[in-house]
């Protein structure tokens, strides 16, 4: 039986008379790592509280996503910078890989959200303003997207129905591994 990392599944497994044995989900255990790995690097743990805190305003105020959505219009006539206009994806603990898609989709509106953020206009909240990230906040986080997308292409393959994977949990580690070492310089690394 696989399931989660919680306590309640793996005593359920071993009290169990008809299960011989519990294994914990390789993918979960993936989104686990990733979460853990970025609360340990404050200035990223910060840039994504500020992409949580903006993502979350976002999903309960049409204000700020109609003000979003205009600047892209306004970017898009004056032929500057194109920015297509979508919603920000509000991450949810339980659902792999939403950091990902949130960050994904708030760089995707990046000159739409400075432009908002830079704004002198009385008609700019300027809350929204304040929930903005900086540019080198941005930076920060567009630094973990390359890294990230692996992490999200190894926990799709293994989150598969149609074909085992307990098989692969090796190999894709390594893969994970060799990834983040030529991704990360070790000087870079602060982890190490």
């Amino acid at each position: 039986m696989t399931t989660d990392n919680a306590a309640n599944m793996r005593v359920a497994c071993r009290e169990s008379n008809t299960i011989s044995e519990g294994l914990t989900c390789f993918a979960h255990t993936l989104n686990l790592v990733v979460n853990g790995a970025i609360k340990k690097v404050t200035k990223i743990q910060e840039g994504i509280d500020k992409f949580k805190r903006l993502a979350g305003a976002c999903h309960k105020s049409t204000l700020y996503c109609e003000r979003i959505k205009r600047e892209c219009e306004d970017l898009n006539k004056s032929g500057t910078t194109p920015v297509n206009y979508t919603k920000i994806i509000q991450p949810v603990e339980t659902r792999w890989n939403s950091i990902l898609m949130m960050i994904l989709s708030i760089i995707q509106l990046r000159p739409a959200l400075e432009g908002i953020r830079e704004s002198t206009s009385r008609s700019t909240d300027p809350h929204l303003q304040e929930l903005i990230p900086e540019s080198d906040q941005f930076d920060a986080i567009e630094s973990l997207v390359q890294v990230l997308s692996k992490f999200e292409e190894v926990s799709t393959f293994m989150s598969s129905e149609s074909y085992p994977t307990i098989c692969w949990v090796i190999q894709k580690v390594f893969y994970l591994m060799s990834v983040c070492t030529k991704i990360i310089p070790e000087a870079e690394d602060p982890l190490r």
